[in-house]
């Protein structure tokens, strides 16, 4: 069954895509320009900037700030606030991207780099309180009524799976290889030179997905999923064009965000918007993926994480929006 699924798959898009070439076109031509203008431009310099402060003495200097608190509070060796720090300023896949070079480089453990990505992988600041706030919602107050829901839920994840028995911290079995024979030139082309590829295939993730979910719009699947699910809520004041832009935040995140906004503004929208960006979509999974897998890392802490994100962030946008926005 598996195998003839994994065949009628790709089928199943090739036809979809000849069906309906033009929404598709527009579809992927909006997705890379959202890319070119913004994704890559705001993106590369952090990219380069994380693969350097892993090599360059920074995870060092964090280590020593933070290093008291991370093993008792996240059970990571003290390193690892270098991805946490990057991952909450610079936003996904960036945390992802440098708990692998932290695993890679030997400052932390694999179980340990597992245990990170559970929590170090959010949107940035930068998008969600300036694009998300500012452009969708036109409103930046809810902006940071929404970073702040998700940060307070990534943080809230990685205690609950740093302190899980499963995490095994231990220093004896870290081990820190120096690189202060690479010269700051030859870490400057490296890291130049793999942003690059990194910042290419999250594009090509960005434009994938977006063009998968309006083929999804097209032939009616989410609005049919979304129907059936208003059916069963609909008494809870969740209506077909929520689940829609749910659905759609599922598979490519900002196409759901952005379709949110466009339904009005009101604690609903601000909780369906916290459920979007704490899941991040399937194309930030994939991202994440092409970072870690190279270096061995597994994703089910990762999934575990971004469920359990999911559903605290959603409850603290509830609960500040009641406080401090009504």
């Amino acid at each position: 069954m598996k195998k003839y699924f994994v065949l009628l798959l790709p089928l199943a898009g090739i036809f979809a895509l000849l069906s309906a070439p033009d929404d598709a076109v527009l579809a992927g031509a909006n997705a890379l320009d959202f890319c070119i203008k913004t994704i890559i431009p705001s993106l590369l310099p952090f990219l380069v900037f994380s693969s350097l402060a892993v090599y360059s003495g920074f995870s060092d200097i964090c280590a020593r700030i933070f290093g008291k608190i991370m093993q008792p509070v996240f059970g990571v060796s003290a390193e690892c606030s270098t991805a946490i720090i990057l991952g909450f300023i610079s936003g996904f896949p960036i945390g992802a991207k440098t708990a692998a070079e932290l695993c890679k480089s030997g400052k932390c453990t694999k179980t340990q780099a597992e245990t990170l990505l559970t929590f170090c992988n959010g949107a940035s600041p930068a998008f969600v309180i300036g694009t998300v706030g500012g452009i969708f919602w036109n409103d930046v107050k809810i902006g940071v009524l929404l970073f702040i829901s998700q940060s307070a839920a990534l943080i809230l994840t990685g205690i609950i799976f740093g302190r899980s028995k499963t995490n095994g911290f231990s220093y004896e079995t870290i081990k820190n290889e120096s690189t202060s024979n690479v010269s700051f030139l030859s870490s400057v082309v490296s890291a130049v030179t793999s942003s690059a590829l990194t910042a290419l295939y999250i594009s090509a993730f960005i434009v994938f997905f977006a063009v998968i979910s309006e083929m999804l719009m097209h032939y009616g699947i989410i609005p049919y999923i979304a129907k059936m699910l208003n059916l069963i809520f609909g008494k809870a004041g969740l209506y077909q064009n929520d689940f829609e832009a749910l659905l759609c935040g599922f598979v490519e995140f900002s196409t759901g965000v952005k379709n949110t906004a466009a339904g009005g503004s009101g604690i609903k929208q601000a909780v369906i918007t916290s459920l979007i960006l704490s899941w991040s979509g399937l194309s930030v999974h994939c991202q994440v993926a092409a970072a870690v897998i190279p270096q061995g890392l597994s994703l089910k802490k990762y999934i575990g994480g971004k469920v359990l994100s999911t559903l605290f962030s959603a409850i603290i946008t509830y609960a500040l929006y009641i406080l401090f926005y009504r």
